[in-house]
Formats: structure tokens, C-alpha cells, sequence
């Protein structure tokens, strides 16, 4: 708009040379302003003209552009100070309109060629004549959104422009912007008009994020973080670049309350107001945010990007100050499932350096928040609330996923403290991970009051005694995944001295309630426990069964203390042999702690409740007791949960007198037990029944049956609603394909 302002400006200069005329003539007014306006390619209307004492005043004029069809000037009054003798002394527009329309693409390609009539200056340039300008108003709309300004004002003289606006907006799908008092200072150099100063009071942005993109383009053809990042360095250099050519050397702008809402799907984040500044320098400019001081006079969070002009050099963002609450950085209550933030604060120390070619970052921070309190999907269930987290981190990454490199790592929850370093390397065929990290030796009582509220309700209350520290490496590459070095330990000594009646076992001694799932899905509670119709005691149940699920499930059982360290390595080098989730490591005592206590949400404080009540029943119950709980609260089948209901579901039987081949069965189908695999006339499928023969020649190498059990179960062919299975064809199951289970 600064070339409309320009020719705007020309023009009334123009139409105010025939100032004396106008005190005789109005016609020869209008004559004389339409004929300077042609030089422009341009038409000019005037509604009235009126002499003044000083001058003349035109009321009513209009301007159109031959060139510029898509710009049309409506100016409520000009006063035109001077005489036939004196010339134009000064120009003063009041009230006022500026209508433009289209892409800026077109409307810059339509200024360009009004710009261009402009004659040339013969001899030396005269002093340009003061011109004051007051309640203009601005519209543009174009393809991309909307531009008004209010209440614009302006004043050139001997040089120098001093423009202001009261409010300006800017509307897009995506993105909008509102500003009020806007202050900007110009001066006239060898470069041409630059700006040495812009100010103002008041600027908030909106902006939505994502959805729109994520929505409509295939993953393929979506621009990859590197791309935006490039981008991202390119259009930084760009704006680096247009501000060194918009303002003058030394030149600052400075917004006093800077404010912005971000949207992204159903989430929001607001920041601000705050102290936005700019400073242009020989090299670089600096763009920074500064929040109000903290508490105590604590130094403010501040947040410097620095925009190279040269794109050889580093795009900077440095980050320090706090602590400081996140309301004063404008965070409200309900962004990003936050709450109380006016209790929560935040202080951070962080250098980031995106270099050339945009696809390396380098970064390091440290930084806490504390009292922090948060509603995800992915943590609780309930709020969790009164978090305190310290971390750190130095390291380098590629943004298109190929490499990254963790010098240090730490993250504290309370007086917990976890650290790590590691390095992955991707490339077309072959991936390597080397990660070593773990909790060095930390009290666990000192573990469970770092727990906020709300994150894991089951044990609030809980007393341990002892210490605990976990260890663990993996070196790992995808050409050779069988010579992957796992190494995990874990030093548990961690003792419950008092745990709540809700979670205490003594309530399992005698008929309690629980929830469990019906086929919807809905929860529904349910009487068991000893003395219960349906309750089998551990030694009322067949031994194959335990057996079984000690084959299928957990072959470790009597050797660990409820964490099976083996499993877990092996879980994770299967893992990343797949390159993805294939198998998890969970032993019959989580699996009961899961079962008896917590419900199917998958979040990060079900998993920390479920690790706490394992280690407690591991400590309170013996290993029979526990089996017990596990196979009579387990889930066998839709509505069918207990070893009893089990063996009087499928096979019209009693518990204890499952044979090998129906209790390694029932053992088969507890990772996923909706899946059935019973073929014409009840009998399991030839393909389940071979997985399950296979399955019974290996049991007496782990110790857990006889040959001769064996044998006997290899004769035998198991039928839905049977209690007796037939004789196998045995040679017709090992012909059978062998499955594995669904994990």
C-alpha cells in the first residue's frame, strides 16, 4: 500500500498546482487535476471546489487507475494551501477511502505500471511538499483473505513520513491478525524511503495448525519436516532480507502487548500479551518475546529468534529466563488439557540452531516446570495434578528422521532421576541404535510422592521402604539383528510397608466385587472369590493348566519376582527386528495386577500402577495364590472370565479334569480370547491343533509335564462341548500348517 500512499500523494499534490485558479475557476480546477492525473494513466473526479483563505478545498474526489482497475481512491476533503505566486505550500487530506481488490500478485503487477508513467525529474529535485492525511480508512480483499485499516493517518515533511494507524486486521482461512496503534517513522536516504522506527500498542494473532493439509494430501506427497524446515530457513532469510531493504540501518519496532492463539484440531494454546521487539542489524535481524517478571523478581522467559541475511549462516532461537507461572505468558486454563496454570511455572534455558540447508538442528535446554497439572488421554484417566519435572538435553538430529544424536538426556519427576544417551542412524536398508540410559539408585518412597495427584489414584496412600535403580544398552542394527546386544538390570529392593484397604490383599482372601468387560465393551462388576459358586482354589485345578499358561504365558514364573528381565530383552530385540510393537513382556503377575485392579486404558499411569502392584503382590502372596487369583479372574472368552466358568463353557467339564490339550488350549487363546479357532462339528481347527501338539513336545524340556503326559496329550484331539477328546489323527495335525498365537 506504500506505492498507493505514493501516488496518492502525487496526485493531490498535482490537483492542489492549480490552488489561485481555483479562486476563479473551478472549472479550470478540474480541468488542470485531470490533466496531471493522465500523466498517471489515471481519472479524476471532483465533486465540489471551494475557495479557502489560504487556498482551495476540493470535496469529493475520486480517483481511478487505467492500469490499476482493481484500485479505486475516494477522498472526503482536500485542502490545498497556496496561490498562483507561492505554488503549493502544503496538501491536508481529511477523511477518506482506499478500495482495492484481487491477489497481491495482480494488484503489485498493476501499481508497477502506474509507477512506471511517473515522469522523470528534470534538474535538481524540489523539497517535496508537506502532506497530512487523517481518517483514511483501507480495504483489500483478495483470493487469500481479507486487509482493513482504520482511522490511518499520515504526515510527510521535509523528507521524513510519520504514518499511524488506529486499528488494522488482516483475515485468512488459517491465519488473522489484528493490530492497534500503529506507529511507523520513515525517512528518505539514498536508498530510497526506509522506516527507522514502528511501534505498537497492541498486535493478536490466531493461526490454525495442520488440519486442513493432514486431511486432504496422501502421506506420500505431504512436504516432509526437512522441506519445512528448509522452507522455514528460506522464507527467514527472505524476511531477514526484505526487512534490511524496508527499514533503515539501526532500525527498531517494538509491540508493547503481542498475544497469539493456536489452534490445532480440538486443542488450543494462547500466549501473551507480551514484548515483542525487533532490531535490524549489519548481519541479522533479531526478533524477540519477553513475558512479564516472575514471582520475586524473577528475570522474565524470553525467546530471541535471530534471521541471517546470509543463508550460509545458522537460523537461531535462544530461550532463558524464569521461573515465571504460564498464565503470564498468557497460557489460560483448558490449553492443551492444562489447569491451574497460574500455580504452574516454567523456566528454561535453550539454544536451537537450524543449519544451512535446513534439514540439521542442533539444540541444548535445560529447563523445570513445577506444580503442573494435566488432563491427556495418554497419562490418567483422572487429572493429574502437581507434577514436577526437571530436563535437559544436548544433542543433534536430521528432520528427515535419518540420524539423531543424544549427547545427554535427563529428565527428573520429583527426586527421581533418569539419564541416557544414544544415537540412531537410518538409512535405505539398514537402521542402528545404540541407547544406554536408566534411574540411578533412587528411594522408593521418594519414587511414589513424586507420583501426582491423579496419575496413579490405585496406590495414593501406599508406604514403601528401600531403594531401586534400573540399568539398560541396546546396540542394535537391522543388518544384523541376531547379534544385537540387550542388556537390562534391575536392583529391586523396594518394600510395602502399608498398603490402602482397596488395593490390600487381604480382600482376596474372601468374596469381593470387581469390574469386568461384557462383549460391548461396557464395564460391568461382578461377584467372585473364594467361596463363590464359581471360584476354583488352586488345588481344585488341573495341574495341566498351570502348565499351560506357564508355557504360553510366562515359562519364568517360579524364578522371577514378577518382572521377567529375559522376556523384556527379548521382547525389545523382537521389536526392533519388526520394526514396530510385535510383542510385549508381561508376566502372570502383572497380568493379575492388571486384572484385578486397573481397567483397558492404555496410559502411561496405568503402567506405572500396574509395575507398583505387581512388585506388592509378588511380596504379599506366594506363587500358588497368585496363580489362583490369575486363573480365576482372567478373562477366557466373551462374559467367560474364570478357570471354572471356562471348563464347564467350552468343554462341559470341571476344572480338574482338564486334560493337557484343553487346558493348553484355554492357555492359547488368553492373549486374545474373542478369537476362537473351532472348526466344523466343534473340533479346533487342524492348523490350532497342530500349534498346540507342537506346543506339547516341548513341555517336558521346560520341566513342566512328563513324557508320558505328553505323549498322552499328542492322542488326543480337542472338541468344543466334549469333555472327553477324541483320539487324534496325529498324523493329519502335523500335516496341518503351524500358527502362532495373535500376541
Amino acid at each position: 500500500m506504500a506505492r498507493t500512499r505514493k501516488l496518492l500523494i502525487a496526485l493531490l499534490v498535482a490537483a492542489s498546482g492549480v490552488g489561485a485558479a481555483a479562486l476563479a475557476a473551478p472549472a479550470l480546477v478540474r480541468a488542470r487535476a485531470r490533466d496531471r492525473a493522465a500523466v498517471y494513466g489515471a481519472t479524476v473526479e471532483i465533486a465540489k471546489v471551494r475557495p479557502s483563505l489560504s487556498g482551495v478545498r476540493l470535496l469529493g474526489v475520486g480517483v481511478t487507475f487505467g492500469d490499476a482497475p482493481s484500485l479505486r481512491v475516494s477522498l472526503d476533503e482536500v485542502d490545498v494551501d497556496g496561490g498562483p505566486l507561492a505554488g503549493v505550500r502544503a496538501v491536508s487530506v481529511k477523511g477518506g477511502r482506499i478500495d482495492a481488490k484481487g491477489s497481491r500478485d495482480e494488484l503489485a503487477a498493476q501499481l508497477s505500471k502506474v509507477a512506471a508513467r511517473r515522469p522523470a525529474s528534470a534538474g535538481p529535485a524540489a523539497a517535496p511538499t508537506p502532506v497530512r492525511v487523517s481518517g483514511l480508512s483501507v480495504a483489500w480483499g483478495s483470493p487469500d483473505g481479507e486487509v482493513s485499516a482504520d482511522a490511518v493517518a499520515a504526515r510527510r515533511e521535509a523528507g521524513a513520513l510519520e504514518a499511524s494507524v488506529g486499528r488494522l486486521s488482516w483475515s485468512r482461512p488459517t491465519l488473522s491478525a489484528s493490530v492497534k496503534g500503529l506507529r511507523v517513522s520513515l525517512e528518505r536516504g539514498a536508498a530510497g524511503l526506509r522506516a527507522k522506527s514502528v511501534a505498537a500498542d497492541d498486535v493478536d494473532v490466531s493461526a490454525g495448525l495442520g488440519t486442513t493439509e493432514a486431511a486432504t494430501t496422501e502421506p506420500a506427497t505431504r512436504p516432509t519436516l526437512t522441506t519445512r524446515a528448509n522452507e522455514l530457513r528460506e522464507r527467514a532469510t527472505a524476511l531477514a532480507t526484505a526487512l534490511g531493504a524496508a527499514l533503515a540501518d539501526g532500525a527498531t519496532a517494538r509491540i508493547e502487548r503481542a498475544s497469539a492463539t493456536v489452534k490445532r484440531g480440538d486443542d488450543t494454546l494462547h500466549v501473551g500479551p507480551g514484548v515483542l521487539a525487533l532490531e535490524l542489524g549489519a548481519t541479522e535481524t533479531s526478533l524477540s518475546f519477553q513475558s512479564p517478571r516472575g514471582a520475586s523478581g524473577a528475570p522474565p522467559l524470553s525467546l530471541t529468534a535471530r534471521l541471517p541475511r546470509d543463508a550460509s549462516q545458522p537460523l537461531a532461537l535462544d530461550v532463558s529466563g524464569g521461573p515465571v507461572p504460564l498464565s503470564s505468558l498468557g497460557v489460560r486454563d483448558g490449553d492443551l488439557g492444562l489447569s491451574d496454570v497460574a500455580k504452574t511455572s516454567v523456566e528454561a534455558t535453550a539454544k536451537l540452531r537450524l543449519l544451512p540447508g535446513g534439514k540439521e538442528l542442533h539444540a541444548t535446554s535445560r529447563g523445570k516446570l513445577r506444580a503442573l497439572s494435566i488432563t491427556h488421554p495418554k497419562l490418567a484417566k483422572l487429572p493429574v495434578q502437581g507434577l514436577e519435572l526437571g530436563f535437559a538435553y544436548d544433542g543433534a538430529l536430521y528432520l528427515d528422521g535419518s540420524w539423531v544424536r543424544v549427547d545427554r538426556g535427563e529428565l527428573d519427576v520429583g527426586t527421581v532421576h533418569a539419564e541416557g544417551t544414544g544415537e540412531l542412524t537410518r538409512g535405505e536398508r539398514t537402521t542402528r541404535i545404540v541407547v544406554r540410559g536408566g534411574v540411578p539408585l533412587a528411594s522408593c518412597q521418594g519414587a511414589l510422592d513424586a507420583l501426582p495427584s491423579g496419575l496413579a489414584p490405585h496406590v495414593a496412600g501406599m508406604k514403601m521402604t528401600g531403594t531401586f535403580a534400573v540399568k539398560g544398552a541396546v546396540d542394535f542394527s537391522s543388518d544384523a539383528p541376531d547379534k544385537a546386544k540387550i542388556e537390562l538390570s534391575l536392583s529391586d529392593e523396594c518394600r510395602v510397608t502399608h498398603a490402602p484397604d482397596a488395593v490390600s490383599t487381604e480382600r482376596f482372601r474372601k468374596p469381593f466385587r470387581r469390574m469386568v468387560y461384557a462383549p460391548d465393551g461396557k464395564r460391568v462388576e461382578v461377584e467372585t472369590g473364594p467361596g463363590t459358586p464359581e471360584w476354583v482354589p488352586y488345588g481344585a485345578i488341573s495341574p495341566f493348566m498351570e502348565a499351560s499358561v506357564l508355557t504360553c504365558e510366562d515359562g519364568r514364573f517360579h524364578r522371577h519376582r514378577g518382572f521377567d528381565l529375559e522376556a523384556i530383552r527379548n521382547s525389545i530385540r523382537e521389536n526392533l527386528k519388526a520394526g514396530k510393537f510385535l510383542r510385549g513382556a508381561s508376566t502372570i503377575s502383572m497380568q493379575t495386577a492388571k486384572n484385578l485392579y486397573l481397567d483397558r486404558d492404555k496410559t502411561l499411569g496405568r503402567k506405572l500402577e500396574e509395575a507398583i502392584l505387581t512388585s506388592y503382590l509378588e511380596q504379599t502372596l506366594s506363587k500358588p495364590q497368585i496363580l489362583e487369583l490369575y486363573l480365576n479372574i482372567i478373562e477366557y472368552g466373551p462374559m467367560v472370565y474364570g478357570i471354572g466358568p471356562a471348563s464347564a463353557h467350552y468343554f462341559h467339564s470341571s476344572a480338574s479334569q482338564l486334560s493337557l490339550g484343553q487346558a493348553l488350549y484355554l492357555a492359547s487363546i488368553l492373549p486374545n480370547p474373542k478369537v476362537q479357532h473351532f472348526a466344523a462339528g466343534g473340533r479346533v481347527s487342524g492348523p490350532w491343533m497342530g500349534y498346540l501338539h507342537r506346543l506339547m513336545r516341548g513341555m517336558p524340556k521346560r520341566g513342566v509335564i512328563s513324557e508320558a503326559d505328553a505323549q498322552d496329550g499328542l492322542a488326543e484331539w480337542v472338541v468344543f462341548g466334549q469333555p472327553k477328546p477324541t483320539r487324534a489323527a496325529i498324523e493329519g495335525a502335523e500335516e496341518q500348517p503351524l500358527l502362532e498365537p495373535e500376541l
